[in-house]
């Protein structure tokens, strides 16, 4: 599916690549190349008469996340980029391409800190075991920085007093040590 002559040129345009980037960005651009040549191929393209409509085309086709049309595009302009600069061809399809990206969400604002420590007061006063549970919650997620998700899974085992730290599984099964603040020491100790 991809042209024999540019077998030689795609293979020296990856270990240029290897120069400055991680092996297993390589690899992905690799992908991305052999993925759109595929796609030529079956729409019977030229890849050196082929245009920027073709590009978007190619993009449009898949029902990629805006964050995967960009690699793609990113890798089709820097391989032709190549190619036009080892004169191979004529000119960069996918030079004047350009996607419009999802407007980005908004990160969400913490509540003031007066808020906050309302809350916490509050909270201190109940001495409960489910009002000692949920203000270690609180104390875990606002000082430390604590997940909900992490906070779910934390065990007794996973925080060390002596080192002030708790050891939670994370984002994407990583492991992490988290320092912890005075009162969640003390939130945590009153809940024990």
């Amino acid at each position: 599916m991809m042209p024999e002559e540019l077998e030689k040129p795609v293979q020296n345009f990856l270990q240029q690549l290897g120069f400055r980037l991680l092996p297993v960005t390589c690899k992905g651009e690799e992908r991305r190349i052999w993925h759109f040549f595929k796609h030529l191929f079956l729409s019977k393209k030229d890849y050196k008469n082929i245009t920027g409509q073709d590009v978007e085309g190619y993009l449009l086709f898949h029902e990629w996340k805006s964050h995967t049309r960009q690699t793609a595009l990113f890798t089709v302009k820097r391989f032709y980029g190549y190619l036009k600069d080892n004169h191979l061809v004529d000119h960069n399809p996918a030079e004047a391409v350009t996607l419009r990206l999802r407007k980005e969400r908004t990160l969400i604002q913490a509540p003031p800190m007066e808020k906050i420590r309302s809350v916490l007061r509050r909270m201190g006063k109940d001495t409960a075991d489910n009002g000692l549970r949920d203000r270690l919650m609180v104390e875990l997620a606002y000082g430390s920085g604590l997940r909900r998700s992490e906070i779910a899974t934390l065990n007794i085992e996973d925080v060390d007093l002596t080192q002030e730290t708790a050891h939670v599984l994370g984002k994407g099964q990583k492991d992490r040590v988290v320092p912890l603040t005075k009162r969640s020491m003390e939130a945590f100790t009153a809940y024990i």
